[in-house]
């Protein structure tokens, strides 16, 4: 793993404001030194992801104006090997085998606590990957070849987009 960045520059990108702010609140006590920029929308996370450096992108699924996903799949073309936590209100059984088949390097639902969100955060900031046990069993229950798949499985994303 690589070592975290001195000044670690952050992205976080969600719709709702007072989230923004929650996460935000937690990252600056943990991340004391952190640069955090913030943005509400998708086509706005694609144009700063462009125009800029980062060290972590933290992106919620559900945007106002694209995917998530659609978001994830834009910065990796550009960004291989930046680090992306979904953070969603999305339980993982429905799009977690989506996020790392895109390149996400974790997951986590906004129903963690503060702490795993600190945790996620610096194991992507060291290099590493984020997916805790839930989520994990989760994705493993669906590629157990004794598993019919679901029928949300079987479609694309922008079918299941839709």
């Amino acid at each position: 793993m690589t070592a975290r960045p001195a000044v670690p520059h952050m992205m976080l990108v969600d719709d709702h404001p007072i989230v923004r702010r929650g996460v935000r609140d937690i990252l600056v006590d943990a991340f004391p030194c952190a640069a955090i920029d913030e943005v509400g929308s998708g086509i706005e996370a694609l144009s700063m992801a462009a125009a800029d450096e980062w060290d972590i992108l933290i992106l919620d699924l559900t945007l106002p104006d694209c995917s998530g996903l659609d978001v994830l799949k834009g910065v990796r073309e550009r960004h291989a090997r930046l680090p992306v936590l979904i953070l969603s209100m999305h339980m993982p059984d429905q799009f977690a085998r989506r996020v790392i088949a895109a390149g996400g390097s974790g997951y986590l639902t906004k129903d963690a606590a503060d702490a795993e969100l600190v945790t996620a955060v610096g194991r992507l900031l060291r290099g590493g990957r984020y997916f805790n046990p839930d989520v994990l069993e989760r994705v493993a229950m669906t590629l157990h070849p004794d598993s019919a798949p679901r029928p949300h499985e079987r479609v694309s994303d922008r079918e299941y987009q839709v």
